[in-house]
């Protein structure tokens, strides 16, 4: 793996697991490993190819199925304050703390204090990007460049090593990967870059990267690691 540099981020702080939350992740790993569904009930489980082939529906089948398996037969909605929702975001996006998962919860719940399939989707979706960060780390690049003559942007290959060193060291996510599959990642991520990324272009790439890690994530989860080993 690419060693950590000036613009490295501090790791985002899990929260621990909550009561259930092994549960959880243990039922949706039998969910996404063997259920096929039809109708209403759970959609077909992603795969990473899905995730490389259409990461937006590969998104929205991972959170149908963790909604529905949080809410219980009697309830449509969930609960603002369910501890196991608070666990889950934590796992599943890229919000850093308890006050920021508190924050998001409270602007997409309904005056219920609950989120349907609808809010939760949305949470989920605006949390799956960290342009603060991505911020941070560009001027901190692109200051650095201007020394060297690259001035107004990150150098292309600069960027594949920002990014990978973003996704494992501040989402805390795959450093048990294959390089194959990091390699695929950062391919899928820059493709079409220009040699010199401009700040929009930056942005854009690193909440697809996001994106890309965290769904990429989940399926580990659910198969207990052989895809991102392997593949």
């Amino acid at each position: 793996p690419p060693p950590p540099t000036a613009s490295a981020l501090p790791p985002r702080r899990r929260r621990p697991l909550q009561e259930g939350m092994a549960d959880l992740l243990s039922k949706l790993g039998s969910i996404l490993g063997c259920c096929s569904a039809e109708g209403d009930i759970v959609p077909d489980p992603p795969t990473l190819t899905d995730v490389f082939t259409d990461v937006t529906r590969a998104e929205a089948k991972l959170w149908r199925i963790a909604f529905m398996t949080m809410h219980s037969a009697r309830e449509t909605k969930l609960s603002a304050s369910n501890e196991l929702l608070k666990s889950y975001i934590a796992q599943a996006t890229a919000l850093r703390d308890d006050e920021e998962i508190e924050v998001a919860l409270a602007r997409h719940a309904g005056q219920d204090g609950c989120l349907d399939q609808e809010a939760f989707n949305a949470l989920l979706r605006e949390s799956t990007k960290d342009d603060t960060a991505a911020l941070m780390v560009f001027h901190d690049q692109a200051m650095a460049d201007e020394e060297g003559g690259a001035v107004g942007g990150i150098d292309c290959a600069d960027a594949r090593t920002q990014l990978r060193v973003y996704g494992q060291s501040r989402l805390n996510i795959g450093g048990t990967w294959a390089e194959e599959l990091w390699d695929k990642v950062l391919d899928k991520v820059l493709s079409d870059a220009d040699i010199t990324i401009g700040e929009e272009s930056w942005i854009q790439r690193h909440a697809l990267l996001t994106r890309y890690v965290l769904a990429i994530e989940a399926v580990h989860n659910a198969d207990g690691g052989a895809s991102v080993r392997h593949r």
